[in-house]
């Protein structure tokens, strides 16, 4: 046999939820661009940030699983969580966080929300 093949499922998975983690902090970046706004100079910050929070995430889940042994699979799975998070958790979570936003709007623009915060700040 040339291969250890006994622990490739708990490989798998652990590197699939990486690429779930993955998606996230992609996520996370592009709502930071989009709260500071797009220049330049911070999409360059952004993208720096996200390649390499996504890099040392990616290092330490190999280093973690398979010792630093590069396999297919592995990359593979992480990719494929990637992937299954822009597929299926991604328009979810874009959703909630939409519903969300719209409510906390409405939440300020009321009335009576208004009014205490002038009485407040008085």
């Amino acid at each position: 046999m040339l291969f250890y093949s006994t622990g490739q499922i708990y490989v798998f998975l652990l590197m699939a939820t990486t690429g779930l983690v993955m998606g996230l902090w992609s996520d996370a970046c592009l709502s930071i661009e989009c709260l500071i706004g797009r220049s330049r100079l911070v999409r360059f910050f952004t993208d720096l940030t996200c390649t390499l929070g996504i890099t040392i995430l990616l290092f330490f889940a190999m280093l973690f699983t398979t010792r630093l042994d590069f396999r297919l699979y592995s990359v593979a799975a992480a990719g494929l969580g990637a992937a299954i998070y822009r597929m299926a958790v991604h328009p979810v979570l874009r959703t909630v966080v939409n519903f969300i936003r719209k409510r906390i709007k409405c939440l300020c623009t009321s009335y009576n929300l208004k009014k205490i915060f002038q009485f407040l700040c008085k």
